[in-house]
C-alpha cells in the first residue's frame, strides 16, 4: 500500500485546495463498505468541506484505504482549517447512514447545535465532551445503548433529543446539565428515571413514554419550571404523591394509560 502521508503524496491527493473542485458522491462513499470508520469519516470530511466552502479533490482517491490512513488525513485537513472550522455554529449529519461519529469532529470548539438524528450511531464518544458550547445535541433515531457519564460535561447544553434509541440507563451526571429546557428520551428502554433528575431546574419538557419504567422518584416533583412531562405506555407506572404539582400534569399527558401486564 502506497504511503500518502509525506507531502508530496498529499500534494498528488489533495492537489491545490484553493483552485481544484470538490469530488464528492454517495455512490464512491458506498463503495467503502469494509471500512466503514473511514466511510463516516469521509461523509463527516465532505459535509465539513461544503459547510466551510473549501474543495478536497483528493478523497474519492482514499476510499480504498484503511480507516487509520483516512483519519489521519482528515485529522491534517482539520489543522489546515482550523480557523474556519472553528467558526462553525451549527452543523447537521442527520440521515447520513453513518454508524460511528468521528473524534476529530470536536475540534468544532464553538459548535452550538449539532444534529446526528436518523443514522446508525450505536456509541456516543466520550469525547464529545469537549464542544463545550454545545446548546442542542440531537441523537434520536439511531442505535445507542449508553449515555456516555461525561455528557454531564456540557454546561450549555439546552435540548438533548435521544428518542428512539435502546438506552436502558440514564446517567446520574445529567444532573449536571443545570441550563437544560427539553430532555427527549421516549421509546427507549429505560427502567429507572435517576433521582437526580430532579436537579435539572431549568427543565421545561420531558419525554419519557414508550419505555420500561415502573416507578416515578418523588425528586421529579422539584421540576418547578416543567410545562409538559409525557410517561404514557410505561408498564405499571406509578407516581409518588410527593411529586407535588406535577400529579396534575401527569394525569393529563394520561399516566393512568400506561401498560398494566
Amino acid at each position: 500500500m502506497e504511503n500518502i502521508t509525506n507531502s508530496n503524496s498529499r500534494t498528488r491527493y489533495f492537489g491545490n485546495i484553493s483552485e481544484e473542485s470538490q469530488a464528492s458522491s454517495i455512490h464512491e462513499i458506498n463503495q467503502l463498505q469494509n471500512y466503514p470508520e473511514a466511510c463516516d469519516t469521509l461523509i463527516v470530511w465532505k459535509t465539513l468541506a461544503e459547510v466551510i466552502s473549501q474543495s478536497v479533490s483528493g478523497l474519492d482517491q482514499l476510499s480504498t484505504f484503511q480507516d487509520r490512513i483516512v483519519a489521519l488525513e482528515f485529522n491534517l485537513w482539520c489543522v489546515q482549517h482550523e480557523k474556519s472550522l472553528v467558526q462553525i455554529t451549527k452543523l447537521s449529519l442527520a440521515n447520513k447512514q453513518i454508524k460511528t461519529i468521528p473524534i476529530e469532529i470536536t475540534q468544532l470548539t464553538q459548535l452550538e447545535a449539532l444534529d446526528l438524528s436518523n443514522n446508525q450511531i450505536t456509541i456516543i464518544p466520550r469525547e464529545i465532551a469537549q464542544l463545550t458550547q454545545l446548546e442542542v445535541l440531537a441523537l434520536s433515531n439511531n442505535q445507542i445503548i449508553i449515555i456516555p457519564r461525561e455528557i454531564g460535561q456540557l454546561s450549555q447544553l439546552e435540548v438533548l433529543a435521544l428518542s428512539n434509541n435502546q438506552i436502558t440507563i440514564i446517567p446520574r451526571e445529567i444532573a449536571q446539565l443545570t441550563q437544560l429546557e427539553v430532555l427527549a428520551l421516549s421509546n427507549n428502554q429505560i427502567i429507572i428515571i435517576p433521582r437526580e433528575i430532579g436537579q435539572l431546574s431549568q427543565l421545561q419538557k420531558l419525554y419519557l413514554n414508550d419505555n420500561q419504567i415502573t416507578t416515578i422518584p418523588r425528586e421529579i416533583g422539584q421540576l418547578t419550571q416543567l410545562q409538559l412531562l409525557y410517561l404514557q405506555n410505561n408498564p405499571n407506572s406509578t407516581i409518588s404523591n410527593q411529586t407535588g404539582q406535577l400529579s396534575d400534569i401527569v394525569e393529563a399527558l394520561g399516566l393512568n394509560n400506561n401498560n398494566n401486564n
